[in-house]
């Protein structure tokens, strides 16, 4: 039951972020991802969004390196795949889900972050 639940949640991030194309009359900022797997994706995001809207745009990723394997059932126990951290600066913090791109970068354009299972 609760792969189906993690299923659910994937199938629709993910139809909220297929079509999504930040708006270009925004302050917009380009992060470069760093996933677990050590696969690295860049995306453009307007800076008024929170790091909440990041890392459900990293959870709908294919081979994100957090969601694998939702067809087994079974799990010994039952992680929370949600749990994860972005991480930036350094030495590495975490970024507080509530906070807006703009508060954490400022009027940086482009940034890297790195992807930790929490």
């Amino acid at each position: 039951m609760e792969s189906m639940q993690i299923r659910e949640k994937i199938i629709a991030l993910r139809s909220q972020f297929e079509n999504y194309v930040p708006d270009s009359s925004k302050r917009l900022i380009e992060l470069h991802i760093r996933l677990p797997t050590g696969r690295r994706v860049s995306q453009v995001f307007e800076k008024s969004r929170s790091v909440l809207f990041v890392k459900n745009f990293i959870l709908q990723l294919e081979n994100n390196g957090i969601v694998e394997d939702l067809d087994d059932e079974e799990e010994e126990e039952e992680d929370d795949v949600y749990a994860i951290d972005i991480l930036w600066g350094f030495p590495p913090k975490t970024l507080n889900e509530a906070k807006r791109l703009a508060q954490v970068f400022g009027e940086s354009t482009g940034e890297a972050v790195t992807v930790k299972l929490a």
